[in-house]
């Protein structure tokens, strides 16, 4: 799950781009707990 992946991590850009590359098909919702 993208959201928990991102959730998960520890706010480091790589850490979120890695999350990001692992729920490229979630980007939308990824964008979305980013931007909240």
């Amino acid at each position: 799950d993208c959201l928990f992946l991102a959730a998960k991590s520890d706010g480091t850009p790589h850490l979120l781009k890695a999350a990001f590359e692992n729920c490229h098909k979630h980007n939308f919702q990824f964008s979305y707990f980013l931007s909240a």
